[in-house]
C-alpha cells in the first residue's frame, strides 16, 4: 500500500515536472566533491534502486544523500517515469545554491531542498504545499544501546552535546 506522503511526493513531482514522462534522460545534480557514485553503488550492491526497502549503511559516513537519491528514483518510478535517473556531478559549492535550477542549467537536485533555501525564489520556482506539515516532524536522540556513556547521561548533560545532522 502506498502511503499518503508517497502520493503527495508523486503529485508534487508530476506538477513540478509535467513533461518528465516524455524525457529520454533525466539528470539530477549531486555535489562533485563527494564520492556519491561509489557510496551509492555500495548501498545498491546488485539491487536496482527500485528494489531497496531498507537503508542499512554498509560503510561509515553520512548516507542521507544516498538514501534521498534512491527515494527520488522510487518516487518518480511510482509516478510512471520508467527511465533511470542519471546523477551528474555538478560544480556548486553546496546544494543551497539553487541558481542552476532557477536559470534552467539543471533540472533538479539528487536530494531534497529546504524551504528556507527556495523561499527567496518564489517568483522563479514553483513551490508546492509542504509534504510534511509544520509540527508533523519529530526529532529525537537515537543511539546504540551498547553506548553506556550516553545512556547514563541526564537531560542537562545531553544539552551540552553538539550533534549536527543539517545546518538548517
Amino acid at each position: 500500500m502506498i502511503s499518503l506522503k508517497t502520493i503527495f511526493c508523486i503529485i508534487y513531482i508530476l506538477l513540478l515536472f509535467p513533461n518528465l514522462a516524455l524525457a529520454e534522460k533525466i539528470k539530477a545534480a549531486v555535489l562533485k566533491d563527494e564520492n556519491f557514485q561509489q557510496r551509492y553503488q555500495q548501498i545498491l550492491g546488485k539491487l536496482s534502486p527500485l528494489e531497496i526497502e531498507e537503508f542499512t549503511p554498509k560503510s561509515d559516513g553520512s548516507h542521507l544523500e544516498i538514501i534521498e537519491m534512491i527515494i527520488l528514483q522510487q518516487a518518480l518510478h511510482l509516478g510512471w517515469l520508467k527511465e533511470p535517473i542519471i546523477f551528474e556531478p555538478h560544480d556548486m559549492a553546496n546544494l543551497g545554491e539553487i541558481a542552476p535550477i532557477v536559470d534552467g542549467t539543471i533540472l533538479m537536485f539528487g536530494r531534497s531542498m529546504w524551504l528556507q533555501t527556495s523561499v527567496d525564489y518564489q517568483g522563479s520556482l514553483y513551490i508546492s504545499e509542504p509534504v510534511i506539515k509544520y509540527g508533523e516532524f519529530e526529532a529525537g536522540l537515537y543511539y546504540n544501546i551498547a553506548n553506556k556513556d550516553l545512556k547514563e547521561k541526564g537531560i542537562d548533560d545531553l544539552s551540552k552535546l553538539k550533534i549536527v545532522a543539517n545546518p538548517r
